[in-house]
């Protein structure tokens, strides 16, 4: 990965954690964010950690991603997103 692009990686993941910090206490204002972080960390965890997984890479992402999705599953109301993206009461 060259410089720039993990620059832009680490920037990136800086002002998501940041706003996601504001979500945390705002969690229906910032929920549209909230639930960005959570559909990329699940599919990085479905997608990419079982590759890293056997030869023991990115242990410590991998705890910090489940840690993250559990926390961010606690906060966010499934009743109201079901009814506000899905329709469903």
């Amino acid at each position: 990965m060259s410089d720039q692009v993990a620059g832009v990686a680490f920037s990136f993941g800086a002002a998501l954690s940041a706003l996601s910090g504001v979500g945390l206490r705002h969690p229906l204002t910032m929920l549209p964010l909230l639930l960005l972080q959570l559909f990329y960390k699940a599919v990085w965890l479905v997608a990419v950690a079982p590759s890293l997984w056997p030869a023991g890479r990115s242990t410590g992402m991998i705890r910090t991603f489940v840690v993250a999705s559990v926390v961010l599953l606690l906060v966010v109301r499934r009743p109201y997103v079901l009814a506000r993206y899905f329709g469903k009461t």
